[in-house]
Order: C-alpha cells, then sequence, then structure tokens
C-alpha cells in the first residue's frame, strides 16, 4: 500500500518498488510539484543519484519528495507484454469467463483447437482490430 506521497511502501518511504533493482524513476518536488525529476535509484547503494553527485539516503529523499512512478526500459515492457499474452492464452485456452469489450472478445470455443502459436496469432489479430 502506497503512503500518502506516493510511496509505494507505506512502511519504507524513500524507498523505490523493487529497491532490489537499479533504475530511473519519476519524482517530484514538494516545493514544486509542477517539475517531474527522473532520478536514478542506486540498489547497491540503497540510495538515490541525481546526475553524478553522491548518493541521497532515502529517507532524506522522502522528506522533500513525492514518488511518482518507475520508468520502464523497452526490455521490460516487452517482457511485461509477453507476460500479459502469455496469462491472456492461459485464460483463455482454460475456459475461463472474463470480463470484456463488446467486440474484443475471443472465446474459449474460437481457441479449443489452435495450437497454442495460432492462438497467439488470433489475439494478435484480434489486438490490430480494435487499436484505436
Amino acid at each position: 500500500m502506497t503512503d500518502q506521497n506516493g510511496w509505494p511502501d507505506a512502511s519504507k518511504p524513500g524507498y523505490p518498488k523493487h529497491p532490489e533493482r537499479s533504475g530511473h524513476h519519476a519524482l517530484r518536488s514538494r516545493a514544486q510539484p509542477e517539475i517531474v525529476w527522473f532520478v536514478e535509484w542506486v540498489a547497491r547503494q540503497c540510495g538515490w543519484r541525481l546526475g553524478q553527485g553522491p548518493s541521497i539516503m532515502p529517507e532524506s529523499l522522502a522528506r522533500y519528495w513525492t514518488y511518482d512512478t518507475a520508468l520502464y526500459t523497452e526490455a521490460e515492457v516487452a517482457a511485461a507484454q509477453r507476460e500479459g499474452m502469455e496469462e491472456a492464452i492461459r485464460i483463455i485456452l482454460s475456459g475461463k469467463e472474463v470480463a470484456h469489450t463488446e467486440g474484443t472478445t475471443i472465446t474459449h470455443t474460437e481457441v479449443q483447437d489452435m495450437t497454442e502459436e495460432e492462438a497467439v496469432a488470433a489475439i494478435r489479430a484480434r489486438m490490430e482490430e480494435i487499436k484505436p
């Protein structure tokens, strides 16, 4: 559960989502919340870094900054999309009922005799049909 300043773990203000992984995050200064800052979390140092400066301890940073979100690389986004696609295929092949938007559903009946590759192709084709 997030805290009132957006930190992912209310019991650990100043720590990002997945503190065991280094990466960039969007933070906001409490003094100027309209400005978004991109700050690097350095997992091995357990601290934040602005540019080439020294690490800032999480507790210190939490006093002056709020947390917006983690920033993901293209590879991380692609991996998450693959995981989502795999989960969708598992759900479809299981025959479970799921909530859907009219015109976007692929039913178990449509894919029950398909191979996994054919099911993936059918899902991708349906996704292309419904792109805005």
